[in-house]
């Protein structure tokens, strides 16, 4: 019961503080600006890299990739792909559990109706391979798939190891990028 109450309570500041950032800080979708911002926390930048990681899957106040490519300019290919798979399981499994205790209603007012409708078809088996495939593909609704996942049988460790070896390509690709562009 604490459980899920902790997990309300961490929903609502999270929302609450996304709102609150998207209407305060409009450049927070500006690659420069996030990769400066994150910097500043010196040794914490890992720690506010994976936050912001996490957040972004349940309430995508960021692009995620956008902060696997700031994540690849700051950390290195290796460490960034890390910490963003590292933020991305966490925020999947908060989205995961957010779907399984809380159902169809919510991830209907999380998630738009074409979304869940598309998925629902593409899930409607077994579901495991085709999620992998969401995942793996750059540009598809992934942090929306964690959504309708939840809804899913498929056990929660295996949602979360779905979604984490689907996105390490994707994540790698973009921090390598990064890593380039900064060189260049």
């Amino acid at each position: 019961m604490w459980t899920f109450v902790a997990l309300a309570v961490l929903v609502v500041v999270l929302a609450v503080g996304t709102i609150v950032l998207r209407w305060t800080v409009p450049e927070i979708a500006d690659p420069v600006w996030l990769r400066t911002r994150i910097a500043a926390y010196g040794p914490f930048a890992p720690v506010v890299f994976v936050f912001l990681q996490a957040v972004q899957i349940v309430f995508a106040p960021i692009p995620g990739q956008l902060l696997a490519f700031v994540g690849g300019y700051l950390f290195g290919a290796v460490h960034g792909t890390l910490y963003s798979l590292l933020g991305a399981a966490i925020g999947s499994t908060v989205a995961f559990l957010l779907a399984r205790r809380y159902g169809r209603p919510y991830v209907e007012r999380a998630i738009t109706a074409e979304t869940l409708a598309t998925f629902d078809d593409v899930v409607s088996h077994d579901g495991r391979f085709a999620l992998f495939l969401a995942f793996l593909v750059p540009g598809l609704p992934d942090d929306a798939i964690c959504f309708v996942a939840g809804l899913t049988r498929i056990p929660l460790w295996q949602l979360v190891a779905i979604s984490i070896v689907g996105r390490v390509p994707g994540y790698l690709l973009e921090a390598r990028e990064s890593r380039r562009s900064r060189r260049a």
